[in-house]
């Protein structure tokens, strides 16, 4: 169940930062936009010198985000084959429980039988022995 609940969060992880690594792209498309930077420069050369290195920054957060996002998808690719193996394994051993538990039952049966015999034998000896 412990491995269920983490790689559920694992999933939601993911998801956001696949999220906010959409919103940092469509965030840096839209200044990126020819207008925007011709307004910028428009301005000064000291206000597109800012723009320029706000862009810069935008695309390291972009970086960032992505190997955040990449290494993310990996612990829960991790997680998601652990959770796999451990059911597998969980799936191998019910299913030796099951048939140590079915052969425990054909021998205590084939035991009850064998004593059955065994008492008929016996009433069959004494009634024709009387």
């Amino acid at each position: 169940m412990q491995a269920e609940m983490a790689l559920a969060q694992a999933q939601r992880q993911v998801h956001s930062r696949t999220q906010m690594l959409a919103q940092l792209r469509t965030f840096r498309d839209t200044y990126d936009q020819g207008h925007v930077r011709a307004q910028v420069g428009a301005r000064s050369m000291a206000a597109l010198r800012d723009f320029e290195h706000f862009l810069e920054r935008l695309d390291q957060a972009i970086e960032q985000q992505r190997i955040e996002l990449a290494e993310t998808r990996a612990a829960a690719t991790e997680l998601r084959q652990s959770l796999q193996a451990a059911t597998t394994r969980a799936d191998s051993l019910q299913l030796v429980l099951e048939r140590a538990q079915s052969l425990a039952h054909r021998r205590h049966e084939a035991h009850e039988q064998e004593l059955l015999d065994e008492l008929a034998c016996v009433a069959a000896a004494r009634k024709s022995s009387t």
